[in-house]
């Protein structure tokens, strides 16, 4: 029979505990539609790094949490308890970006991501390809030593917060002409615009979860970008809305 451990009862506690301080600020995040202050967010994500109740995901010697599935499960399973406008000061940064990423990507991104000092979000849905991943349409043209990105984003989770995204396009041209390929955005960047934002709604912590309370929007972008693999930037094109 299995049962939680010592480290596992303490942990669960703590995020017990910290999703307890969040729910006064309920009524608060449904009046301002998941769009609370920013000094009152910083002050919640201090509060998450000083419980180590941020990064649970990370490797512990990159600065994250270093915690098993099984902690970070009870962590999310507090921040359940309150709306996604507080709970997702407690951020999982990309676990999977670590293993792939550059020595500089991991000082430029992962570490600062981890850190709190950096954010994520996917620019990867588009509207006629829904969960298809197979059947996006944005492009990635070789631009030199860089890479000319172009294409239209639908539902990009926290871009009204992030600073860095994840672009996935279709490499046009070359050996690899067609395959996938990930690049890593820094956000805003230049020959890119969004359209505008979804409603957003926040929820009680007593009925049944709904729409995420951040931020969801639709990109129309022309990038140049960092590709996961380490390309220089470069700047090229412009963006319209969409």
């Amino acid at each position: 029979m299995y049962g939680l451990s010592e480290a596992d009862s303490e942990i669960q506690a703590r995020a017990r505990g910290f999703a307890d301080e969040l729910i006064p600020f309920e009524q608060e995040a449904e009046r301002s539609g998941g769009e609370l202050s920013a000094d009152l967010t910083a002050a919640h994500a201090k509060r998450a790094r000083e419980l180590g109740l941020h990064s649970t995901n990370m490797p512990a010697d990159l600065g994250g949490g270093g915690c098993t599935a099984l902690q970070q499960v009870l962590v999310q399973e507090q921040m359940g308890r309150v709306t996604n406008a507080l709970g997702w000061v407690a951020a999982t940064p990309p676990s999977w970006l670590p293993a792939v990423a550059t020595a500089d990507q991991i000082e430029r991104y992962v570490r600062p991501a981890i850190a709190g000092e950096r954010e994520e979000c996917y620019a990867i849905t588009e509207e006629g390809a829904g969960s298809d991943v197979d059947a996006i349409e944005a492009t990635a043209r070789r631009d030199g030593d860089g890479y000319l990105l172009t294409g239209v984003k639908w539902h990009v989770t926290s871009f009204n917060t992030a600073d860095f995204a994840f672009f996935q396009g279709r490499l046009a041209g070359g050996p690899h002409r067609g395959r996938h390929a990930m690049f890593l955005v820094t956000c805003p960047a230049p020959g890119s615009a969004w359209s505008g934002r979804l409603p957003t709604r926040t929820r009680p912590a007593t009925t049944i979860p709904s729409w995420p309370s951040r931020t969801c929007a639709s990109l129309r972008r022309t990038w140049s970008a960092r590709r996961a693999t380490g390309w220089p930037s470069r700047t090229s094109g412009s963006g319209s809305s969409g």
